[in-house]
């Protein structure tokens, strides 16, 4: 026989100091193990990182096939065009665009070129912080 808990019970009534209790001993822990989880995402993302390993979603282009449809773009190429000839949607094609100049703005006109990011860089909105 199974016995479900709900929050009707007394152990869990708030109006109570026992409830209190009970429920935040029970937060406490969920905290905890939540920061357990996420340190130990964070060592194998640092793990696989120093082994060269990639996060993320691998690009669908190259570098040299970015650059050239970058190009062909900047030469009056329809983006749907690029995107056939490469097999990728169009949207891919378009996100090009985004990437290059984001990228730019990012490392190569920000204040702060040195250290590698900006939070004052141009495609931020104002309210971001």
């Amino acid at each position: 026989m199974e016995h479900r808990v709900s929050f009707g019970d007394t152990w869990a009534d708030t109006t109570t100091a026992r409830g209190r209790l009970m429920l935040t001993v029970l937060g406490g822990l969920a905290e905890f193990d939540r920061e357990l989880i996420r340190a130990r995402t964070g060592e194998g993302r640092a793990h696989a990182k120093a082994r060269g390993k990639n996060l993320g979603r691998p690009f669908k282009l190259t570098a040299h096939q970015r650059q050239e449809a970058l190009a062909w773009r900047e030469g009056g190429e329809l983006s749907s065009e690029i995107a056939r000839s490469y097999n990728v949607s169009r949207n891919t094609i378009s996100r090009l665009g985004t990437w290059a100049s984001s990228a730019r703005d990012l490392f190569f006109k920000s204040p702060n070129f040195f250290i590698g990011f900006s939070l004052k860089a141009k495609h931020l909105p104002n309210n971001f912080l």
